[in-house]
């Protein structure tokens, strides 16, 4: 079966198919969170395991990746001035920081913007949601960072206190 991105209007109805199993001639296995800039271009990763990525599709219809080699992106924050996309790369439990100089468009690697607690069993794969983080904390702080905090990314620290935020703003989608 092929991933999609579907385009659905303000009340809900089902307008097309934006992306059929393929953006910008790379296949997308498993197309997951997204988000749009200002403008209404729309970025939304494909959420696989060593080989994920970052899409863009423009207003105009380009397509573009903008980063690939992830390890199960989930989760996509714009900075405030859209300079920055900020991606919650799951598996790694952290959040990586792509510079854009155009939408849809990266300057050079990402850089890593945090590394969050990782799981205490040393498995990658515990750091999803069913991880083992203290009671008293969110099992999955890359999902407290991108999804809880709608207008703030949180740092936090490995006992679960917040170090810093940097406040973003999160566009209201884009209907037709």
């Amino acid at each position: 079966m092929l991933a999609l991105v579907k385009r659905f209007s303000r009340e809900g109805k089902f307008l097309k198919n934006e992306i059929e199993g393929y953006c910008a001639d790379s296949r997308v296995n498993t197309s997951n969170d997204l988000i749009t800039d200002r403008k209404g271009n729309l970025y939304f990763t494909d959420s696989v395991r060593h080989d994920g990525k970052v899409c863009f599709l423009g207003i105009d219809g380009n397509q573009k990746i903008v980063v690939s080699g992830l390890d199960n992106p989930n989760g996509l924050v714009l900075s405030n001035d859209e300079n920055c996309l900020y991606v919650a790369e799951s598996y790694k439990n952290r959040i990586i920081k792509v510079k854009l100089n155009s939408p849809g468009t990266s300057v050079g690697s990402p850089d890593v913007f945090v590394n969050l607690p990782a799981n205490l069993s040393g498995n990658e794969a515990d750091n999803l949601s069913r991880g083992y983080l203290p009671s008293n904390c969110f099992r999955n702080s890359i999902n407290y960072v991108l999804r809880c905090l709608s207008l703030t990314i949180g740092i936090m620290m490995p006992v679960c206190k917040s170090m810093a935020a940097i406040k973003v703003t999160v566009p209201s989608l884009l209907y037709s």
